[in-house]
Order: C-alpha cells, then structure tokens, then sequence
C-alpha cells in the first residue's frame, strides 16, 4: 500500500496543498482536533460557492498518473456542530494541465464531533498525465470543517489509512 500524498496529516506544515474552489478558504494547521498524530488541517470557508475547501496538487505539480489507472481518494472530515455537507473530488489533467474531467464522491453530511471518511474512486481516462484531489463543502454555505489521514492511492476502493507513523508506514516524499 502507498499513499501518494506526501504530507496527509500535517504534522509539520500544508505544504504541498493549496486552495480549492472560488472564494476564500483560510486554511491552516490545527493542533486541536487531530485525528492521526498531533496535527490537522483547518479549513474556513466563506460560503460564497460550493467547492470550497482544500486540494492536494503537490505544489501545482499533482500526482504522476497514467491511462487506465484506477485511483481512489479519502479523507476523514470532522466538524464539532456537525451538520456541513462535505465530499472528495479527483480531477485528472493532461499534459499541458487541461482538465480531462472531475469525478464527485458522496457527499457526507458531517455528524457533530466525529471523524467520517468521505473517498472517491475513478479510472483515468485516455491523455491523463496527472490528477488533483480536492476535499471540499458541497453548499455554498460557510462553514468549518477539519481535515485529517488524507490518501490517494492505486486502488478500486479506499484502504487503511496509511502514513510513516502509522505501523509498517514509511516516509518517503
């Protein structure tokens, strides 16, 4: 198993993420409501669209993918309220970074102070170069939500969460 987000549960920094959707998300690490280790992934949206939250693109660069691949991301959201709709998005892009299309996971409306797992699994089609997850609000609604054991992986359905400080994990990127 390899998950190929080099920095899924924030323990040092976002470094690799950036912000999803229009608007403003203010997005920071958050040492309050961790999921794995000591650290998550705070993010504020403003509410003014729908897609907002954070992506993982590995500073613009994405995740190397090929024709054919079956890829699948997750993540596990948390928000004390609960009540916010949230989901997972996988885009593939080609070459020159055009985008070849995105796939939606489920949406899930957050229950009050627990960790759910929201993932969605999609096979990249013809000139895929690379793909980009996006964990995001599915409303145009404002709203806190936390971020934590993000994963992308070559699989046709989410798997155990995985990082170098989880048992039989490694770091190597």
């Amino acid at each position: 198993l390899k998950n190929y987000i080099k920095n899924p549960s924030y323990e040092t920094n976002l470094t690799s993420w950036g912000q999803a959707g229009a608007g403003t998300t203010t997005r920071t690490r958050d040492s309050t409501q961790a999921l794995f280790g000591s650290c998550c992934q705070k993010c504020v949206t403003d509410g003014t669209f729908s897609g907002q939250g954070a992506i993982y693109n590995d500073g613009t660069a994405g995740v190397v993918a090929s024709v054919g691949q079956v890829w699948t991301g997750s993540g596990y959201f948390y928000q004390a309220a609960g009540g916010a709709t949230v989901r997972v998005t996988l885009e593939y892009l080609d070459a020159g970074g055009g985008s070849l299309g995105i796939t939606n996971g489920a949406s899930v409306v957050l229950p009050a102070g627990a960790w759910p797992r929201a993932s969605v699994t999609a096979t990249a089609p013809a000139t895929t170069a690379k793909a980009f997850l996006r964990y995001t609000n599915v409303n145009a609604t404002a709203i806190t939500f936390f971020l934590d054991g993000a994963q992308m992986e070559l699989a046709a359905a989410p798997t155990a969460y995985i990082d170098g400080d989880q048992t039989d994990g490694r770091w190597s990127g």
